[in-house]
């Protein structure tokens, strides 16, 4: 049966019709329509019954009259298809679809008939100034069948607003959940509405409001919604790696409504933008939902229930199950946060003696565990999993003895060592003595970048080695650091030393962040040979030009003299289509030669404002947020404040490697991403980067996604020191590159191959 929306319905019943040939009595099929009066009412003595062909929903409707509720019996041609409605007034007769038998036989049809009753009421416009709006419009409300709720028909009834306010309209005399509004306004949401037949049923006055609104509804799997304890909360989405205090400041703005014993709820009053949404009642797994688009003056009315579950647990098993100090494992369960929020931490405890722990209470989403040992020292990442029930996972540990020795030049050297860098996501720390040996267990890994740090002589270093373990699973690893040396000094707009101020060093393979002495000094120890280029800026109204110097074995540098410049505010806006996007990240980086840049992040007005150094002419800002494609906008220096507007489309740009994205620095190489001719770091877009496979690739890759469509081109290139930071120009010296147009929605796939 098919349905149709009241409004439609009454205009259908109150048409003109004209008669229709009859078909001829001797066509042998005989049809025997019946009714149902669906609430007690009584009948008019005659009325009519229509027919329009199937095949013909143009052609005139042929009328049958009938005597009040004595059946009506036509003789029709076998097998004809016919939709079958009423003129009727005083009721809603939904229309059916007859097909006739065939010669000699009898088919039934049997129509229901709903009296209609009245609802009407008064609306009023809270925003002064605002006229009344022209109509009403009432809208049932279905329900999912995941509620098991009574089914409600869709129906929508337009009902004329007089200059007064005052509005009805006629619908079946039935009991309804309502929906009642008006274009640009905020719906108001009615009940368990019992309509009489034939009478008027007064709603009262509706105050009608501007802005946004989500509405929806909530269920629990295998129970009953707890009205006392279940709250949803509604909180504005920041771009990933969003600042503490912006984060702070979006959570001021989240609000919380109770989810009421029927599982419905709405949230009025919102500004435009993408918010997450989620429900929470105790002693069941929070249901969330990500990237809910809020129009303005407009409702967003979610398309499925939140579905409460029964929580999940994990159970883990560490293999072996204590350190090499016989102490058990610490662990850490890291849940994907499913909005723009730090991702939070599932469990942070101790294994047991049997390497064993559990992490209860969890709903079905995305984990990833790190194991530290009883140092600290973080010795391996699992990979992350989707989980939807509860699991039982076991993590070996496969691991490297190490035997090493570290020098700076030809002289041994003190120090210590962090595989894989101090706040990496495996870190070990072993000590060299005063004869450069150092000892430990390290993952089983090839590749690490190390972190050095050593007090006589005072340095930081950071450098990459390989660990190739025996069939023993031995491994001997020297590091012999260069005797380099770059020194000098970091001075403001005076001449007067800077203390407060730092360096950023920039070789061909990694940086270091050098802060400077009391006097402003700053000295670099065994940095690699070859250029080096350095940036002082005292984080906030001042920056220096590059320097670029040559640092050789064993001939010192300097002293090098960095002044400090003056910083200019750039400012603006961004916008989608929308509104103002808050809790937008915006990085400016300048186009070369130049160098420098500034970060910001959007707040509550769409609004930003960031510091540039002085003497930059142009830069490119990159913009993302949440809900939005990634984008970058080339800017010329002006004065005025910019307006960013972004769009809604994205996509997604698949890269496949040679090899793991990991192993390229080993030969000074990295990926490159163009957006339109402008680079967008790929550094800006790790937090959204995964392994190929997702895209269905085969072997290593990236997977950048939310991007705004446009032409890419990615490349593997080697890292330079004179291009560092500066964008807007194609590398020069690019190993392998590939190019494409990406499209709204679509994957766009790249393969980029190794030098041959």
């Amino acid at each position: 049966m098919k349905t149709v929306g009241f409004g439609v319905a009454l205009i259908l019943l109150l048409m003109p019709f004209k008669a229709a040939a009859v078909p001829a009595a001797n066509s042998r099929a005989t049809v025997e329509i019946t009714y149902r009066t669906v609430v007690p009412g009584a009948l008019p003595p005659a009325w009519a019954v229509l027919l329009r062909p199937v095949e013909a929903q143009k052609a005139p409707a042929a009328r049958f009259m009938a005597r009040g509720a004595e059946p009506l019996q036509l003789q029709l041609d076998p097998g004809s298809s016919w939709e079958v409605s009423a003129d009727l007034p005083g009721f809603w007769v939904p229309r059916k679809t007859l097909t006739a038998g065939g010669a000699g036989e009898t088919s039934h049809l049997r129509l229901d008939l709903w009296p209609l009753g009245t609802i009407g009421g008064r609306v009023q416009v809270r925003e002064k100034g605002l006229a009344l709006p022209p109509e009403v419009l009432v809208k049932t409300v279905a329900a999912s069948a995941l509620l098991n709720r009574p089914a409600m028909p869709p129906g929508v009834l337009s009902c004329p607003v007089d200059k007064e306010g005052h509005w009805s309209c006629s619908l079946p005399a039935a009991t309804f959940d309502l929906a009642v509004t008006a274009e640009g306004f905020t719906p108001h949401y009615l009940w368990k509405i019992a309509v009489p037949p034939a009478k008027t049923l007064g709603l009262g006055t509706f105050q009608l409001e501007r802005g946004g609104s989500v509405a929806g509804w909530v269920a629990v799997e295998g129970g009953t919604i707890d009205p006392a304890h279940a709250v949803a909360r509604l909180s504005l989405l920041a771009a990933c790696d969003t600042d503490a205090n912006t984060i702070q400041q979006l959570d001021r703005t989240a609000v919380e409504r109770p989810v009421g014993k029927s599982g419905f709820l709405q949230f009025t009053g919102l500004a435009a933008g993408s918010y997450a949404l989620e429900v929470r009642q105790p002693g069941l797994a929070p249901a969330r939902v990500t990237d809910v688009r809020v129009v303005p003056r407009g409702e967003t009315f979610l398309s499925e229930p939140l579905l409460l579950t029964r929580p999940i647990a994990l159970e883990l098993e560490i293999v072996p199950p204590l350190d090499e100090r016989g102490e058990t494992w610490h662990a850490q369960v890291i849940r994907r946060a499913e909005d723009s929020r730090p991702a939070p931490m599932a469990f942070d405890g101790q294994a047991d003696t049997e390497g064993r722990f559990a992490v209860p209470d969890q709903s079905p989403g995305w984990f990833r565990v790190l194991v530290l040992d009883s140092r600290g020292n973080r010795v391996h990442s699992e990979p992350e999993r989707k989980l939807e029930a509860s699991a039982r996972t076991t993590i070996e540990l496969h691991r490297t003895v190490i035997d090493g020795r570290l020098r700076l030049g030809s002289e041994p050297l003190a120090g210590s060592l962090w595989f894989g860098g101090s706040h990496g996501e495996k870190s070990v720390k072993m000590e060299a003595d005063a004869t450069g040996h150092f000892a430990g267990l390290l993952p089983s890994q090839t590749f690490w970048a190390v972190e050095i740090e050593a007090t006589e002589p005072r340095l930081r270093a950071r450098v990459r080695t390989e660990v190739h373990p025996d069939s023993s699973g031995r491994a001997s690893v020297a590091i012999d650091l260069p005797e380099t040396r770059v020194f000098g000094r970091i001075v403001d707009q005076r001449g007067e030393p800077a203390p407060k101020a730092f360096v950023v060093a920039t070789t061909q393979g990694l940086d270091q962040h050098v802060e400077a002495d009391a006097a402003g000094g700053f000295d670099l120890r065994a940095v690699p040979e070859g250029s080096l280029s350095l940036i002082a800026s005292d984080g906030g109204s001042g920056q220096s030009e590059r320097a670029v110097v040559n640092a050789l074995q064993g001939a010192p540098v300097g002293p090098v003299e960095l002044r400090l410049r003056p910083v200019r505010r750039l400012s603006g806006s961004v916008r989608s289509p929308l509104g103002p996007v808050p809790g937008a990240r915006i990085v400016a980086l300048a186009n070369a030669p130049a160098a420098g840049g500034g970060e910001a992040m959007t707040g509550l007005d769409g609004t930003f404002s960031l510091e540039l150094p002085a003497n930059l002419d142009a830069v490119t800002a990159v913009v993302k947020a949440p809900g939005l494609g990634t984008q970058a906008f080339p800017l010329a220096s002006g004065d005025g404040p910019i307006a960013l507007q972004m769009s809604e489309a994205a996509g997604q740009v698949a890269v496949a490697l040679p090899r793991a994205a990991a192993d390229l620095p080993r030969d000074n190489l990295g990926v490159v991403l163009f957006q339109n001719g402008v680079e967008i770091p790929i550094t800006l877009l790790r937090e959204d980067a995964t392994p190929s496979a997702a895209s269905g690739t085969d072997g290593p890759g990236l997977l950048l996604a939310h991007l705004a469509p446009g032409q890419y081109v990615a490349c593997i290139a080697p890292k330079q020191v004179d291009s560092k930071g500066s964008l807007g120009h194609a590398p020069r010296a690019a190993v392998a590159c590939d190019s494409g147009q990406l499209s709204t929605g679509a994957t766009l796939a790249l393969k980029l191959h190794d030098q041959p």
